[in-house]
């Protein structure tokens, strides 16, 4: 167990390793804490529910998604030392999965359109310029790379890759269900979450060469409705959440009046 078995998700390190950032379950509040556990702090308040929060490189800053009651879910920020409440970042919505540029200047993330397309983002934090990545319809998950030039997203059948100064997709690997895409932190591997012969696992892919190496199932893991969520702690040790919490059955017998 991490954070001693606290019933957390969604964690996001800082740059240097030292503070963390994570969705409570079942409440949904964001906090942001040190890794040790000290020094937590409530950055949101209920009803909002938040989702995938990512710490600004300088540590300032928290990006998340947040959900409040009949309304779609926006992309907020909030101070991490919680100094005033979450403000949009832009009032367009429903949006989701927010990334941070590695300058700390740009947000990219994934904003959805009825019925039932999709495009991806990136928002100049600066300008408030809003930019769609060309030819991102059905791709999701979008993350810098920690180089800054290239965004990584993906598809049910594929991982592509965005080059920002050719402005150009090209496929990096083909699979089945790709998710919860994270980069190591030295830019030379990408980690995620995939079904393949039977079973899901966690997978590791050079970017060089495009080999994979399975590195853990998790089949048999019990994690709800968490989606096979991971992340990758300051060594780039995959953290999976698992759930524990128990399901019953309830019946009732009512007689109308």
């Amino acid at each position: 167990p991490y954070l001693g078995g606290n019933s957390v998700a969604a964690l996001s390190f800082s740059k240097d390793g030292q503070w963390i950032t994570y969705v409570k379950v079942p409440e949904g509040g964001l906090w942001r804490a040190r890794v040790n556990g000290g020094d937590q702090l409530s950055l949101t308040s209920f009803p909002m529910v938040a989702e995938t929060p990512q710490l600004s490189p300088d540590g300032k800053r928290i990006a998340f998604a947040g959900a409040m009651p009949n309304a779609p879910t926006k992309i907020y920020l909030v101070p991490a030392n919680g100094a005033t409440p979450p403000s949009e970042a832009l009032a367009k919505g429903p949006c989701f999965g927010p990334s941070w540029s590695p300058d700390g200047s740009s947000l990219t993330f994934t904003c959805f359109a009825p019925p039932s397309s999709n495009d991806i983002y990136t928002l100049n934090l600066r300008t408030q310029r809003l930019s769609a990545v060309p030819e991102s319809s059905k791709l999701i998950g979008p993350h810098f790379s920690p180089d800054g030039r290239s965004l990584v997203a993906h598809d049910h059948h594929q991982i592509s890759l965005f080059d920002l100064a050719e402005q150009k997709w090209r496929t990096l690997f083909t699979i089945v269900s790709p998710g919860h895409t994270v980069w190591s932190r030295d830019g030379q591997y990408l980690y995620f979450v995939a079904e393949g012969n039977n079973e899901e696992s966690i997978n590791r892919l050079r970017i060089a060469d495009r080999n994979l190496k399975k590195l853990a199932s998790v089949e048999n893991l019990e994690n709800g409705e968490s989606e096979k969520w991971f992340t990758l702690a300051p060594d780039d040790s995959p953290i999976v959440v698992r759930s524990t919490g128990t399901v019953e059955f309830l019946a009732l017998d009512w007689e109308a009046p």
